[in-house]
């Protein structure tokens, strides 16, 4: 046994899965990963600038672009709509954690990355595990 080598995992990535799951599976993580990037911004305007910070607004922001977001039927037309309106809820949902990462923050600095790593890290296994498991 070789061991695991990076073309044999990419072809395995590849041949396990047709087509359109590939691409639906692609823009699913695409998506997750632009949530997260804004998120995250949202988070680091409150934590270390003055231009917003959470509060009624921010939160009331949020949930007008989730229902928006909901009450938008997908129609192939709309795309960069709801995307924009999924950013602006992320976004608004980071201002909003950010006193909640202050508190953290004061008790322990590594927690934040701590969480973020662990969570990375569960759900690539989950990811990797529903995309080789056997089909049936």
């Amino acid at each position: 046994m070789d061991g695991i080598r990076l073309e044999t995992f990419a072809r395995g990535l590849t041949d396990n899965l047709e087509a359109p799951v590939r691409k639906h599976l692609k823009n699913v993580y695409a998506t997750f990963t632009l949530a997260t990037i804004c998120a995250s911004v949202g988070s680091y305007v409150h934590l270390f600038s003055s231009l917003l910070g959470s509060g009624l607004l921010t939160s009331l922001g949020a949930l007008a672009c989730l229902i928006t977001l909901f009450m938008t039927p997908f129609d192939g037309k709309n795309q960069k709509t709801r995307l924009s309106l999924l950013g602006g809820f992320a976004f608004l949902t980071g201002l909003n954690m950010g006193p909640l990462l202050e508190i953290s923050i004061a008790v322990n600095p590594q927690l934040i990355m701590q969480a973020f790593l662990g969570t990375s890290l569960v759900f690539a296994c989950f990811s990797l595990a529903a995309l080789f498991a056997p089909r049936g």
